[in-house]
């Protein structure tokens, strides 16, 4: 699981704090690597494949 393994003892904490960080749950993340260089935390979440 990977909230484990990045050291989290559950999903829910994980979850919470990676949709803070990205603007997007774990579910929410494409498949496809993200381009974070045009995009800030204050703008929504958008994203363009690299």
């Amino acid at each position: 699981m990977v909230a484990e393994r990045c050291g989290f003892h559950d999903q829910a904490h994980y979850n919470h704090v990676f949709k803070a960080t990205t603007g997007l749950t774990p579910t929410q993340t494409p498949a496809a690597p993200l381009n974070w260089s045009t995009r800030s935390r204050a703008d929504s979440p958008v994203w363009e494949p690299a």
